[in-house]
């Protein structure tokens, strides 16, 4: 909110009592998400590199069957969308309404533009049986996902 004289107005939610402590828990609070997010990539990536010496063979035979346009259309979406939540929340601030919503649309249509994968994930993938089943690619990416949500 800004007043007339270009003075910004800061409002204190209700459960906290000062500015200050508004402060300190909103940055504890991305803190936290960057630790959690940090223990879940370092342990899926040690476990990655554990099956990957010991299943080389498996993972060479999933290298050769990859679709490397869709993968990369996939983290392009996925990337650019978190880019463009970013830069609405950066024209929101600046209270640039017309550019907030512009941002926040283009996050919507990447978000659709990924649905089909997403659901192809969680509602199975079609691959052999092997030590790295789809099983658990779908629950690490749902518990990832549902962190997201949470925190």
């Amino acid at each position: 909110m800004t007043r007339p004289n270009n003075q910004t107005t800061v409002i204190v939610a209700h459960q906290f009592e000062t500015l200050e402590q508004q402060f300190d828990a909103d940055l504890l609070g991305m803190w936290l998400f960057l630790v959690t997010e940090a223990l879940l990539f370092s342990g899926a990536f040690l476990a990655l590199a554990v099956y990957y010496h010991q299943y080389y063979d498996t993972f060479s035979a999933a290298a050769r069957e990859l679709h490397w346009l869709l993968a990369g259309f996939n983290s392009v979406t996925l990337l650019t969308s978190g880019l463009a939540v970013a830069l609405a929340e950066q024209a929101a601030d600046q209270h640039r309404r017309r550019l907030t919503l512009w941002w926040l649309s283009a996050t919507i249509a990447l978000g659709v533009a990924f649905l089909p994968e997403g659901l192809r994930v969680l509602h199975g993938i079609p691959c052999r049986p092997g030590p790295l089943s789809g099983s658990a690619v779908r629950v690490f990416r749902a518990g990832h996902a549902q962190r997201h949500v949470v925190l």
